[in-house]
């Protein structure tokens, strides 16, 4: 489920006696300004993919450095911009395949398939879920798994 509270700003001078006064007497749109469109928040995870090309790294002259400092705003993405509209999000998990060779070994979708999130269909918090990452022996070969968060 998701909540939010709902804000009426009536732009309009014309309209503000008559929101007050017609709002509950039948105005659909005194009730619609008063109500609004109700939003809910979701407990269900959600996921991002983010790919890194070798070659179109060294052509940018995008460099490891780059890379750590990629990583380390996505493991804090949430912690110092807090606002009514993300609540509270947060990220808890970030995970990084790393590949021996500069064209993959394994095919990205394959990899993300090795880390399952399950949980009931209507969760309450997120340690309702369980996260399962693959242990090294479930790698394919020349790929590495760091996880950050």
């Amino acid at each position: 489920m998701e909540h939010t509270i709902t804000r009426v700003a009536l732009t309009n001078p014309g309209d503000t006696d008559r929101a007050s006064t017609d709002a509950g007497e039948g105005d659909e749109k005194g009730w619609q300004r008063a109500n609004g469109p109700q939003v809910y928040r979701s407990l269900r995870p959600l996921s991002a993919h983010i790919f890194i090309s070798p070659f179109l790294a060294k052509d940018t002259g995008f460099s490891q450095c780059d890379l750590d400092l990629l990583l380390q705003s996505l493991e804090h993405l949430f912690d110092h911009d807090r606002s009514a509209s993300r609540g509270e999000m947060e990220v808890r998990g970030l995970f990084v395949f790393e590949h021996a060779s500069a064209l993959g070994n394994a095919p990205a979708h394959k990899l993300f398939d090795l880390i399952r999130i399950a949980g009931p269909a209507v969760p309450r918090t997120f340690a309702d879920y369980t996260v399962a990452v693959p242990s090294e022996a479930e790698l394919p070969p020349g790929v590495k798994l760091r996880q950050l968060v």
